[in-house]
């Protein structure tokens, strides 16, 4: 069975009960186990866990496998709620990867439609919301993080052991709030949208990155809203149609930069490299500023700038209304009833594996 209510395993959502092992249980159903190495392939079988309404308190992390899924209540969120005792100490509330295979081979995972708090531990204890050490065909999307205010605890970390932090692509529409760090990113290459940062020591603090761009990305009462390190800890960062709001420092490290749109009020240096502020008046609304590689040009000579703006792009049919580039969430339909979705098992549809198929006809 491919779809499991957390509820059907136990699971209580009434904010004090310990749910662990019926998440767990709803997970594993079926002789799932790590890497499919259950004599089902190195997917395994999929399954889609649903979590109703309610707040559900864990006390050691939630063990998803390739081809989990975690999705609950579109409506209403539920609450995954890590307890006082929540062990280990440097644990996820939801392992989001796989330690049955590689960190690049993470692969249809997804994460949506929750909240998940860790403001009942110690401030002390580096626990994380989320380990999202994963790949392509994954989605996270819809989750509210919630931290426990000066505390050492982070959002989302990207820890997959020696085989590093994964190869994903997108992530979106989240929210953190409270924290040491939102997002410790460690992956190859990521598009960020819609992503809100409040209250954060850090908001997003970069270990490896090839390429990263932020779009609409927004920071406020942050320590540093994006911080990329020394030199080579990334390759380019491009940080587009955002804002940030009484944050010390905006984007600090050393790489190639663009920024484009940014508006800044009350914050520190807007751009800080190497120790230094580059840009002037430190706001870029409705203008594009670069530093670092740009192009290759005829010669194969590397074309670089010390930090200048650019021409602003002219955006025309590419903006949605408010003149910002288009970019639009993924839909939840949260707008129809049960009696606009159809199910093909109503129409004869069987699914169990022993009869063949056959068109149905509605």
């Amino acid at each position: 069975m491919v779809f499991r209510n957390v509820k059907d395993y136990g699971a209580k959502g009434d904010g004090s009960s310990d749910d662990t092992a019926a998440f767990t249980a709803a997970i594993n159903a079926g002789g799932r186990c790590s890497g499919g190495a259950c004599g089902t392939g190195s997917t395994g079988q999929p399954a889609l866990i649903y979590v109703p309404q309610g707040t559900y308190v864990i006390s050691s992390p939630i063990q998803l496998y390739i081809g989990t899924q975690v999705i609950g209540d579109a409506v209403n969120f539920p609450t995954i709620k890590a307890s006082p005792a929540f062990a280990p100490n440097n644990g996820s509330v939801i392992a989001g990867f796989d330690p049955g295979q590689g960190s690049t081979t993470n692969f249809y995972i997804g994460v949506r439609n929750l909240n998940i708090d860790t403001t009942n531990v110690s401030i002390n204890s580096t626990v994380s919301g989320l380990n999202w050490a994963v790949s392509q065909a994954t989605n996270l999307i819809y989750v509210n993080f919630i931290l426990a205010p000066n505390s050492q605890h982070i959002g989302i970390q990207m820890d997959g052991g020696s085989g590093g932090g994964g190869s994903g692509t997108f992530l979106g529409d989240l929210t953190f709030t409270g924290g040491l760090v939102g997002i410790h990113l460690n992956n190859q290459q990521y598009a960020f949208k819609n992503i809100t940062f409040t209250g954060i020591a850090t908001g997003i603090a970069v270990q490896h990155l090839f390429v990263g761009t932020f779009q609409k990305m927004h920071f406020e009462d942050c320590g540093i809203a994006i911080d990329v390190g020394q030199a080579d800890t990334a390759g380019s960062v491009s940080l587009i149609d955002s804002t940030a709001d009484d944050c010390a420092v905006v984007l600090n490290g050393s790489s190639s930069f663009l920024l484009e749109n940014v508006h800044v009020t009350n914050s520190g240096p807007l751009l800080y490299v190497n120790g230094t502020s580059r840009v002037s008046g430190n706001n870029l609304e409705d203008q594009t500023y670069v530093i670092g590689h740009l192009y290759l040009d005829n010669n194969d000579t590397v074309t670089q700038s010390t930090g200048q703006p650019l021409p602003y792009t002219q955006r025309g049919a590419l903006t949605d209304g408010d003149g910002l580039y288009l970019a639009k969430s993924q839909p939840q339909y949260i707008e129809y009833g049960a009696a606009s979705v159809v199910s093909v098992k109503s129409a004869g549809a069987r699914g169990n594996d022993e009869n063949r198929i056959r068109e149905v006809r509605g």
